[in-house]
């Protein structure tokens, strides 16, 4: 087995056991019940895969041996900086939602995509350090940042999808790649 998908439908549950070659578990009830079961800052599984982030500090350096972010394993933290090891390879969906007190992010060069709603709601952010090599942004990466003031688009860019950013965004510096033109921002003036 190498993927399971499961719903928020299990009532009571009171346990749960994953394979150890499991690869890849995506954001349910049963990953949350998971990450309360787990000792220390970080909820791990497999020695490798990031369920969630439970610490307090606001400074969190993501040790070596994470290899994958899960949907959501930092959403709703209090941290305000935080250092990613360069084998994280994508930024998963709403995987910082709602972290207010994050001010400022820079990309690994090892990232190539940022999912959806992966900064959504950060209403604190103000600047976005995107690494060459980024070739995705999904829809509503950065929506719900108002105080987003500076971004550079990498010229590795080849998606951005429509709603990036939030309508009431006022950027002081914001840098477009000669190869993407402005019809993949239609939305977000």
């Amino acid at each position: 087995m190498t993927e399971i998908n499961i719903n928020n439908t299990f009532g009571d549950l009171k346990k749960v056991r994953f394979p150890a070659g499991l690869k890849k578990l995506s954001y349910s009830i049963v990953s949350e019940f998971y990450a309360k079961q787990c000792s220390g800052d970080f909820a791990v599984l497999n020695d490798s895969m990031l369920i969630k982030y439970k610490g307090k500090d606001k400074h969190v350096v993501l040790p070596q041996n994470i290899t994958e972010l899960l949907d959501h394993c930092f959403a709703e933290s209090d941290l305000s900086h935080i250092v990613l090891n360069d084998k994280i390879k994508e930024i998963p969906q709403a995987c910082f939602r709602g972290c207010k007190s994050l001010i400022e992010f820079r990309f690994p060069e090892t990232i190539h995509t940022i999912q959806k709603y992966a900064f959504y709601e950060c209403s604190n952010l103000k600047k976005v350090v995107l690494s060459e090599g980024i070739r995705e942004i999904r829809a509503y990466a950065f929506s719900g940042c108002p105080l987003l003031s500076e971004i550079t688009l990498p010229n590795s860019l080849e998606i951005v999808e429509n709603d990036l950013f939030s309508k009431d965004v006022r950027f002081e510096s914001f840098t477009i790649p000669p190869l993407l033109d402005n019809n993949s921002f239609h939305s977000n003036h």
